[in-house]
């Protein structure tokens, strides 16, 4: 499979950002993070996966990438909003492991 972009964050922030990839032919993944995230509707994004409660446990964002990583191995991560933010960035080490 072809390299592509994981979105983490599926509101206005991460649908342009879907958009921007797709005109660009990049395959686009959307992690949700909110109720009210609609990113994953595009029909250009090719995977969707789920967390809840990530602004109090960023440990469900690198569980939910871990297994997603069959299909993600080797994408970009694009942060858009600040709890993804700051879940990848204290989980930097381990995801660098996931390659």
């Amino acid at each position: 499979m072809p390299r592509g972009a994981v979105i983490i964050g599926g509101f206005v922030n991460g649908l342009g950002l879907v958009g921007a990839l797709a005109a660009r032919a990049v395959p686009c993944a959307v992690v949700t993070t909110k109720p009210y995230d609609v990113a994953q509707y595009s029909r250009w994004v090719r995977g969707h996966a789920a967390v809840s409660g990530l602004e109090d446990d960023p440990d469900v964002l690198l569980e939910a990438l871990e297994r997603r990583v069959a299909d993600w191995r080797g994408w970009a991560l694009f942060p858009t909003n600040d709890e993804s933010l700051a879940a990848l960035a204290i989980h930097g080490e381990r995801l660098r492991a996931l390659g």
